[in-house]
């Protein structure tokens, strides 16, 4: 969690490094990241590998580094924030996303870079060679650097200038996939599809390594997120739009908690109880997965969740799978979200000071001192 002070708190399972303490113990309370305090001014946690820019737009990763995640030139796993050599200085990082074993920038005027592992295609540079010593520019998203720090306000290439795919404003990384955000609302993606996993209803088992077109009835996208994890069915997607609409593929990912059809298109996940302002969506087992969603009532925020439910991840109270969205319980009525989190068989919300989690707890990852799980809904506060 990225604190309003510049330090990144984080708890839960740690085997490689992730928390960013020097250890690899798993913490059962939030541990402030180590070496970065008040600096942090963006983070990514990926699925055992976390990565922080500063305000001084130097980058840092930290955890598992098997295949060149962490982008510091070497596979060798780091218990502490170690400084990212592969994206060059004069790039100005506008944001950040640690994946499963591949991480991804959008960097200086809206160009997407990506270094790791390759072996799909989902660097989206036309190849699948791995890359540990630079980052890689993505074909159709090569933009031009920046002075760093970047100036404010950014500057905004003309559209007619510029082709409509390499406006790139967001980037988010899945198993072995990348996503990416235009400023125009587009989601372009790339990399491993075997259950159509890049939204678009293709199919392949070697991998699509050019950036596709996310499926039409999806416009107007103001987030995208993806899962982070392993899975024989591939790592979903949530994205929300400009409308408080929330899509979500491939269905055949939720199929197994009775939501969506056996198939690979995107589905629009439907029976909130207002506009979707933000949203998340869990890593699983094949086609166990679970979705929250911040929801705005006017003047308030509610989260609400569906999908798998078997250690109460959605909050609801109980444990039976849900293919509708269910209110969170314990959430006070002043807490107001603003953001969720869903990790395999938990989720966290939060607001402007505090952060909340329910779900499975035996490795700390409610933050709440214990190994103790929730199903009941949220307790106390984390933060």
């Amino acid at each position: 969690m990225l604190l309003a002070s510049g330090n990144m708190s984080c708890w839960g399972y740690n085997n490689y490094g992730q928390l960013g303490d020097g250890t690899t113990t798993n913490q059962n309370k939030p541990v402030v990241v180590a070496g970065l305090d008040g600096a942090i001014a963006l983070m990514s946690v990926g699925y055992q590998s976390s990565c922080a820019v500063t305000f001084d737009n130097e980058l840092y990763c930290w955890g598992y580094n098997a295949q060149c995640q962490l982008g510091d030139g070497t596979k060798t796993n780091q218990y502490k924030p170690t400084r990212v050599i592969t994206v060059p200085g004069q790039y100005a990082i506008t944001s950040i996303s640690a994946g499963f074993y591949h991480s991804c920038a959008t960097a200086g005027d809206a160009a997407v870079m990506c270094w790791g592992r390759n072996n799909y295609g989902q660097f989206g540079d036309g190849t699948k060679t791995e890359s540990c010593e630079e980052a890689v520019l993505m074909d159709g998203f090569e933009g031009s650097s920046l002075p760093s720090p970047a100036p404010t306000p950014l500057p905004t290439p003309s559209p007619s200038t510029a082709a409509v795919s390499s406006l790139a404003s967001s980037v988010r990384v899945g198993q072995a996939a990348t996503y990416v955000l235009n400023e125009y609302g587009g989601v372009w993606a790339v990399g491993y599809p075997n259950y159509g996993q890049l939204g678009d209803n293709t199919h392949s088992t070697t991998g699509i390594v050019v950036p596709q077109r996310v499926d039409d009835i999806v416009k107007n996208v103001v987030q995208i997120e993806a899962a982070k994890g392993t899975n024989a069915y591939g790592t979903p997607v949530v994205a929300v739009t400009d409308d408080g609409s929330l899509y979500f593929w491939p269905q055949i990912a939720m199929q197994g908690s009775g939501v969506g059809e056996w198939n690979s298109y995107t589905l629009e996940l439907s029976g909130f109880s207002g506009r979707v302002v933000d949203a998340a969506v869990s890593a699983g087992s094949n086609q166990y997965h679970h979705v929250c969603a911040v929801v705005s009532h006017g003047d308030s925020n509610a989260v609400e969740c569906l999908g798998y439910n078997n250690y109460g991840q959605l909050g609801d109270g109980t444990k039976a799978n849900q293919d509708t969205p269910q209110p969170v319980n314990g959430l006070p009525p002043s807490f107001n979200a603003i953001q969720v989190a869903a990790s395999y068989s938990s989720a966290c919300a939060s607001n402007e000071t505090h952060a909340w989690c329910w779900g499975y707890n035996g490795y700390g990852e409610l933050g709440d001192g214990t190994a103790t799980s929730q199903g009941s809904g949220a307790n106390d506060p984390v933060i």
